[in-house]
């Protein structure tokens, strides 16, 4: 770790604070009075409409002068205060975060300049899994390969990193992708009026591409109606928060039971009826069908169960065929496909019977109490968490079905979603030649 003065934070803006020697008696008389509280304001992820974290922000009593959290922050760095106020305020945020639900990240904000002080370090468990430090795009960072350690030593501890108030244009984006965040949070600007603003709606899009190719999740900050909220969800953005979803509280609350049912309405519909979102960058999906079409036997198509994988980016990916009276499907392998091979009675997986005769995407997670034991038996033994399996008609018949699983339960993207859509569309007339044959 580095000490304070080798990383230059930009501070909150400073103008129109009082002097050093005000700010010192303002922010030690906050201290007086048990500054700062600490309440919880839910995050809510697109794919699930669950609660995924929460971020914990500060506020002050109203004994105190109303400025706003930020001013107070800003006047206790002006007067050398800065590292200590953020500590405390970060120490009694994982006082609190003791009661969050399971599997929940809390989410605190920290200045770039106060990563590396004692003064936090001294408060922080050494164990940070399940912790996310939040840094804002505003501030300047001098020694970026330096800074760079100091994040990978928070991240080998278990943390997470997220990039807070990301703003329009490319140039800022660059320069936030540059630290590896897990997380970009999107100003409230780019997020306002996203339902119907073509413009931002196609940036927040590109934004989504971009960070997506680097490992990133993107998180829409300062949503406040469902109209927006629905948008963001169809346009794979990963993570939301608002006064639509949930207002800061003392405890912690769950999102809003309208929002919940917003984000699953919107995945829903994905499952049920595909995409035709424009503007997504299919070079690499229009190479793959290609090769599909192109399969001339059943074991070259049983081969391409790995590059199907590689584009959805799932560990397993299957093709099944399902016999003429409806009983069973059969999965074909490389080098492994017999007519009478293992065959798979779908009175045994309901859930992929159900698939079948919806024509509707299933998804499958293996911490679902109301998984199909076979199901969970199969994935178990297959060392896989969350699946998805994809009807694949020719002529308006189901023929077969295209699973997709992988070992860590990552939500699936509407992208991939729509992707697979694609791919067994593609499939059905391919499987129908090919056993034919």
């Amino acid at each position: 770790m580095t000490t304070t003065g080798e990383l230059t934070g930009m501070s909150p803006a400073t103008d129109g604070l009082p002097d050093a020697e005000e700010c010192r008696a303002l922010v030690t008389s906050a201290l007086h009075h048990g500054a700062p509280s600490i309440v919880a304001q839910p995050i809510l992820g697109l794919s699930s409409g669950r609660v995924i974290a929460y971020e914990a922000l500060s506020r002050f009593s109203q004994e105190l002068p109303s400025y706003s959290p930020d001013v107070w922050f800003a006047m206790a760095h002006r007067c050398g205060l800065g590292p200590m106020f953020e500590a405390r305020a970060v120490d009694l945020a994982i006082r609190a975060g003791i009661e969050r639900p399971n599997g929940t990240l809390l989410s605190v904000n920290v200045s770039p300049s106060v990563l590396s002080t004692r003064e936090l370090h001294d408060v922080l468990p050494f164990d940070l899994s399940g912790l996310q430090f939040e840094i804002t795009e505003k501030e300047v960072v001098a020694d970026g390969d330096q800074f760079q350690l100091i994040l990978k030593a928070l991240r080998d501890r278990g943390a997470h990193v997220a990039v807070d108030d990301v703003g329009e244009g490319y140039a800022g984006l660059q320069r936030v992708l540059a630290l590896s965040p897990d997380v970009i949070k999107l100003d409230r600007s780019l997020v306002t009026g996203v339902e119907s603003e073509p413009v931002k709606a196609a940036l927040v899009e590109a934004i989504v591409r971009y960070a997506g190719k680097v490992g990133a999740e993107v998180c829409a900050e300062g949503v406040e109606n469902l109209d927006d909220l629905y948008v963001l969800a169809d346009l794979d953005v990963a993570e939301a928060q608002g006064w639509v979803i949930g207002m800061p509280s003392p405890t912690f609350e769950p999102a809003s039971e309208a929002a919940s049912l917003t984000c699953q309405s919107s995945y829903q519909r994905t499952l049920a009826l595909g995409s035709r979102a424009p503007g997504q960058d299919t070079t690499a999906l229009e190479r793959l069908l290609a090769d599909l079409v192109d399969c001339s036997n059943l074991d070259r198509l049983a081969q391409m169960t790995g590059p199907i994988g590689e584009h959805l980016k799932c560990d397993l990916a299957e093709i099944s065929f399902i016999d003429s009276t409806r009983q069973y499907v059969q999965a074909v392998a490389p080098r492994a496909w017999m007519p009478d091979g293992a065959q798979y009675p779908l009175s045994d997986f309901p859930q992929t019977s159900r698939c079948l005769d919806t024509l509707e995407i299933m998804t499958v997670d293996l911490d679902d109490p109301d998984v199909d034991p076979a199901e969970s038996a199969w994935m178990r033994s297959e060392g896989v968490t969350t699946m998805i399996g994809i009807p694949v008609l020719a002529a308006g018949t189901v023929v077969g079905l295209l699973e997709c699983s992988r070992k860590v339960p990552v939500p699936w993207s509407r992208l991939q979603l729509r992707h697979a859509r694609i791919i067994a569309t593609v499939l059905g007339p391919v499987m129908t030649t090919l056993q034919d044959r």
